[in-house]
């Protein structure tokens, strides 16, 4: 431990020089570098709202199917997803998505998304970023895996319990050109959840609406 003049107020410092964890005179705690823990943002298929005939829930496997004839633009999940108030404001999310996968093939999943900051302007236009890398390669039958995307980095002027919009695609033809060919997932692709990944640096904020 030791004791540090580094803030506006006195704190307690846990850790090394490089990773710590601060805890100022109201015992608030705010974590730095390898001290920052991850943590889940979580949507289940299930609450996850659907657009398009191409899609259909499955009560018996509880899943969204997205059906091998799905058009991109035209059947798709969406979801809001606000972010909690104990994520480093300066990090990057990282979203992704849990389906069966039953071959050695992947969905063409496709993100949209557009980051709404609290009391900023709203944003209208939407982010394409494809979501096809595996977690885990496949290994035969039928696996519940991860297939993620590129990390989605803070927009200026970020605060706290921002709101990400999502859209999910399952982009067959690549109408959206972010893939490298055709969708070669022969049967419906069934999505278990999706969530985004971030680091947090508190347990949450100082104040209700101040980090």
């Amino acid at each position: 431990m030791s004791y540090s003049l580094s803030r506006l107020s006195k704190t307690f410092r846990f850790g090394s020089p490089g990773s710590y964890t601060d805890f100022d005179l109201t015992g608030h705690q705010t974590m730095y570098s390898n001290a920052k823990p991850w943590r889940d943002q979580l949507t289940d298929a299930l609450n996850i709202k659907i657009q398009g005939t191409g899609i259909e829930l499955n009560p018996t496997e509880s899943t969204v199917d997205f059906l091998t004839n799905a058009d991109y633009n035209t059947d798709f999940l969406y979801c809001n997803v606000q972010l909690n108030h104990d994520k480093d404001l300066l990090a990057s999310i990282y979203p992704h998505l849990h389906f069966f996968q039953v071959e050695n093939n992947i969905p063409n999943f496709l993100l949209e998304y557009r980051w709404q900051v609290n009391l900023g302007e709203k944003v209208t236009s939407w982010t394409k970023l494809k979501c096809n890398t595996l977690a885990i390669a496949y290994s035969g039958t039928t696996k519940n895996n991860i297939a993620y995307s590129l990390p989605i980095a803070v927009p200026p002027g970020t605060t706290l319990s921002d709101i990400i919009q999502f859209k999910i695609y399952r982009d067959t033809t690549n109408d959206s050109l972010v893939f490298t060919g055709l969708d070669t997932y022969s049967v419906a692709a069934s999505v278990l959840a999706f969530d985004v990944h971030f680091q947090i640096d508190s347990l949450g904020s100082t104040d209700e609406y101040v980090k």
